[in-house]
């Protein structure tokens, strides 16, 4: 009977954890964050990256991280501003791995997404080219 007892604590533990992530969650302001990922994809690709709207986080077995109207600009030579225009960007995170320190990516979902990939005349394309950022 005494797994019973550990089951149950067991139990309300997470109970309380979850609350207490979901609710910690409606007192931070994720859109502080905006700066920092904008000038990382910046830092990355060489390309501007905008994010219109508010980030958000749905917690849960599979954590949310989303965000609406996200456009990155185009090459300087391309034939319009945004190279991609994303209504939505939702990443679903696997919960576990993120607990034990490593970032495992369970699915990333793009909601009316509208991309131009073109060439320029001397064979260019508009694609980014990621560096590490690391200066190597």
């Amino acid at each position: 009977m005494w797994w019973k007892k550990i089951l149950i604590g067991l139990i309300v533990l997470v109970v309380i954890l979850y609350a207490a992530m979901h609710a910690a969650l409606h007192f931070v302001d994720l859109n502080r964050f905006k700066p920092r990922i904008t000038s990382a994809v910046q830092d990355a690709t060489g390309r501007r990256l905008t994010i219109g709207g508010d980030l958000e986080v749905d917690f849960g077995l599979l954590p949310v991280l989303a965000a609406e109207d996200i456009a990155l600009k185009n090459a300087s030579w391309g034939s319009r501003q945004e190279m991609i225009h994303l209504e939505r960007f939702q990443v679903r995170i696997a919960l576990l791995p993120l607990i034990l320190g490593r970032l495992e990516i369970a699915s990333v979902i793009l909601l009316g997404p509208d991309l131009l990939l073109e060439k320029n005349a001397s064979g260019d394309l508009n694609i980014p080219v990621f560096s590490s950022g690391s200066g190597s």
